[in-house]
């Protein structure tokens, strides 16, 4: 907190007192606003962000130098740090209309209190740019949970969201429904085409499945070349039919035309009243997968 008998007080006061090529050097963004949002000072980082100098740039507020529709992370954390009087660490999401990307900045913003009224009359930020840290980490945590070769969810993954989807639908008392799906004669494929073929062909049934789904169900490989799939709000022959029509364009697949025959059979199951865990529902389409197989292969099961 720092306090002041009036905003413009800032320039003299001593958290103010660094000379100004530090902050001009520090690789951060400095402002400093009153309690209208009116800038006062920004370092010439800022002023470079925002394409002016500093005599344009006092009066005006984010309005003027930043796009309208990805204004809410900035105003709500000043309207904090005004409302609060706290010192606010947040990250802010947003795009400076000069420069035109979209960024996302750890902003620390602290108040600047009038020492007679003990009121909020503004505040001194920084701001770093942290958009190649947070791609980054958002790119680990899709690493974390993609299965490596077929860039679909991992095992963890997965049962994370079975999980949920289960508790979901024992809650709403809505349909829920999963196929186990497993490539036929998978050591065939290997022994006759080589490893290198038979993950060409994990990732073809991959590719049909992805591009067969809605973006609220869920497929990974939970086995060399066993699938799973969870599907929401779909009863069991909703998810019969799916798993048929994934049986046809895997067996129709260009690559299955070109080097050998390969097919899919599917285990297909919904979630009942009797059943106490999402495991439940995995079993019971893992043994209508053993009927598609015991009866020929080649086929979708339910149970």
């Amino acid at each position: 907190m720092i306090e002041l008998e009036r905003i413009e007080d800032i320039y003299n006061h001593d958290h103010f007192t660094l000379h100004e090529v530090v902050l001009n050097e520090i690789g951060s963004y400095v402002f400093v606003k009153n309690r209208h949002g009116e800038y006062l000072y920004a370092n010439q980082l800022t002023l470079e962000l925002f394409n002016t100098d500093l005599e344009t740039l006092k009066g005006k507020t984010d309005h003027d130098f930043f796009d309208p529709e990805l204004l809410d992370d900035i105003l709500t954390s000043d309207r904090t740090v005004y409302e609060t009087a706290n010192t606010v660490i947040r990250e802010e999401h947003t795009k400076a209309i000069p420069d035109g990307k979209l960024r996302i900045y750890r902003a620390i913003k602290k108040p600047i209190i009038c020492i007679n009224t003990k009121k909020v009359i503004g505040l001194i930020g920084v701001s770093t740019d942290i958009t190649d840290l947070v791609n980054m980490r958002e790119k680990l945590a899709e690493l974390a949970n993609t299965d490596e070769l077929t860039k679909l969810c991992n095992r963890r993954k997965l049962w994370q969201f079975f999980s949920s989807a289960y508790h979901q639908a024992s809650e709403l008392n809505t349909p829920l429904s999963c196929i186990v799906i497993d490539i036929d004669h998978f050591k065939k494929i290997n022994d006759a085409h080589g490893h290198d073929f038979g993950d060409k062909v994990i990732v073809e049934l991959a590719d049909i499945i992805r591009r067969n789904l809605r973006s609220t169900d869920c497929c990974g490989r939970i086995g060399g070349e066993e699938f799973l799939i969870v599907l929401n709000n779909t009863s069991a022959q909703g998810a019969h039919d799916i798993a048929e029509r994934l049986r046809t364009n895997f067996q129709n697949s260009p690559l299955n035309h070109v080097n050998a025959p390969f097919t899919i059979s599917c285990g297909v199951t919904e979630l009942t009243p009797e059943d106490y865990d999402f495991f439940a529902l995995y079993r019971r389409a893992d043994q209508a997968l053993y009927d598609a197989k015991h009866n020929g292969r080649n086929k979708s099961a339910i149970r």
